[in-house]
């Protein structure tokens, strides 16, 4: 068993694609691309990248938004 906090899954990801992770994972609420990168005090084409990385792996879940299909909300999978 790892003592690691992280899925073994994104274990060999960057450091900034975990800390989009446990930003999401700490989040009560689903977040946007700029509420992501406002809190992980990162760049949001950087963060974009982290997500595109984390949905692929399958650890995060990327939902549109209802009032406008253009924005997309992202939480972890817990």
């Amino acid at each position: 068993m790892s003592d690691s906090p992280f899925p073994t899954a994104i274990s060999d990801h960057s450091s900034t694609a975990k800390l989009v992770y446990v930003v999401l994972e700490s989040a009560e609420t689903s977040l946007t691309q700029a509420e992501i990168a406002d809190r992980a005090a990162i760049d949001p084409r950087t963060a974009r990248e982290a997500l595109y990385a984390l949905e692929d792996t399958g650890v995060i879940t990327r939902d549109r938004g209802l009032t406008d299909a253009r924005e997309k909300f992202y939480s972890a999978n817990k």
